[in-house]
């Protein structure tokens, strides 16, 4: 997967100074993770292609495990906390 990261909150700057190893090990596991889609089930949208949140959070929370992350560690915490994840 391509990544666009967009700063705000000054969270380049806390990732950099505080989660730099983390980032790493993080953005590693994004850039392998497939694109999830599922198909929508809201009405006027039934059958359109949209993100597969679901399957995305389980995919990250799976791999993170695989890393010996703890599954919320204070990382994960804060890039939730920053609107990272």
């Amino acid at each position: 997967m391509e990544l666009k990261i967009s700063d705000y909150n000054d969270a380049e700057g806390i990732i950099k100074n505080e989660f730099s190893e983390e980032w790493k090990e993080f953005e590693k596991i994004l850039q392998e993770m497939p694109l999830h889609l599922q198909g929508s089930d809201q009405k006027g949208k039934k059958g359109s292609v949209i993100f597969g949140v679901k399957e995305t959070n389980r995919y990250l929370k799976e791999h993170l495990v695989n890393e010996n992350w703890e599954v919320m560690s204070q990382f994960l915490q804060n890039t939730i906390l920053l609107g990272l994840v």
